[in-house]
């Protein structure tokens, strides 16, 4: 099982997450359909995912987040999120982690996230690749120092003439803002791409306020419906 864990510098003691994994995209996004966030978000692949390719000189890779909603489009129906990540690598080296929040100046939803339901998804996942931990790091004092980080260790994502994948999702609410994160992919050495993932911007709207703007969530409109619950 993999654990997902939430850290502190304020409370030393590590808070577990279980991993619910799910044998098929569809089993986490039942009864739910593509969320169009086009007029959150800038730069969409399409109208719900988000996809990126990366390359260094040791490995290369294609991270994409697909986001299902029980509605499709944000709005005050809009109760139950998924985003879904396919993480794939090649080799020569592979990849050992991905490092979501990194470098720092990308807030990440450390509250938000750990109360999400996540798992593992078998699908997306290449046989017998495996993932040392998934964890969440808050760092309270300084909310840009928060990072979730997927670490695949000794099993890294790729390797010589190798590519493999894996699969995870996360589940919550309507009550949360996405937008993008900086991802930092490392083995040897490191590149920086942007992502899709739950973030805490002061002044974007949750993804259930209403209105939505239309355009990108930190536009004019949406520093005029803040919505009053923060996190911090």
């Amino acid at each position: 099982m993999i654990a997902l864990v939430a850290t502190s510098s304020a409370i030393a003691a590590p808070i577990a997450i279980t991993n619910n994994s799910v044998a098929t995209v569809n089993d986490a996004t039942t009864g739910l359909t593509a969320l169009d966030l086009t007029g959150v978000v800038s730069g969409m692949t399409t109208s719900n995912t988000f996809s990126v390719n990366f390359s260094t000189s040791f490995y290369t890779g294609t991270l994409t987040a697909s986001v299902f909603g029980n509605v499709s489009t944000p709005g005050a129906s809009l109760s139950d999120v998924v985003i879904v990540y396919e993480f794939v690598g090649n080799g020569p080296s592979g990849i050992e982690e991905f490092m979501f929040g990194q470098p720092g100046g990308s807030n990440i939803g450390i509250a938000d996230l750990a109360a999400a339901t996540h798992g593992s998804i078998d699908e997306l996942t290449s046989p017998g690749q495996t993932l040392n931990n998934v964890t969440l790091f808050d760092n309270s004092a300084i909310p840009t120092g928060d990072l979730f980080v997927f670490d695949f260790g000794a099993d890294r994502l790729g390797g010589v003439g190798t590519t493999e994948r894996f699969g995870w999702y996360v589940r919550t609410t309507g009550d949360i803002q996405i937008g993008l994160s900086k991802v930092l992919v490392t083995n040897f050495g490191g590149v920086v791409i942007d992502m899709l993932s739950i973030v805490d911007v002061a002044g974007q709207p949750d993804l259930n306020a209403v209105p939505l703007p239309t355009g990108v969530g930190l536009g004019i409109a949406g520093l005029m419906i803040v919505a009053g619950r923060r996190r911090r």
